[in-house]
């Protein structure tokens, strides 16, 4: 969490995208996003061949430890739509965060690849 600091001092306007090819968000006026983030999505068919598919190597992570309750909560909203997927299931989310968590030492985290940062 090196550019929290930086970041919040900044008040910067930011961006998050799916993590799919996310240059998509390109500055061209005064107004652009300064931060932009790509996302992490869990695969329904985890089919992430290296060389064929880009990897996804977080750079930045946010602790969202106090906010798990009500992610779990929208996420039951969707139980019709996740149940029949296991990798995309509540519990495969839960344990998502709780990896990313327990690489930063929180116990949830969600994690972003950084496309770009203005500062």
């Amino acid at each position: 969490m090196i550019w929290k600091g930086r970041i919040a001092s900044y008040r910067p306007m930011p961006c998050a995208l799916p993590n799919s090819n996310s240059r998509t968000c390109q500055p061209s006026h005064p107004t652009a996003p300064t931060v932009v983030l790509a996302y992490e999505t869990l695969s329904e068919t985890h089919w992430n061949v290296p060389g064929i598919e880009p990897a996804f190597v977080p750079e930045f992570f946010v602790d969202v430890t106090r906010h798990m309750p009500k992610k779990k909560a929208a996420l039951e909203c969707y139980a019709s739509q996740i149940n029949h997927a296991p990798s995309r299931s509540i519990e495969a989310c839960m344990a998502l965060a709780r990896f990313r968590g327990s690489q930063n030492g929180c116990d949830y985290a969600e994690a972003f690849k950084v496309v770009r940062i203005v500062v």
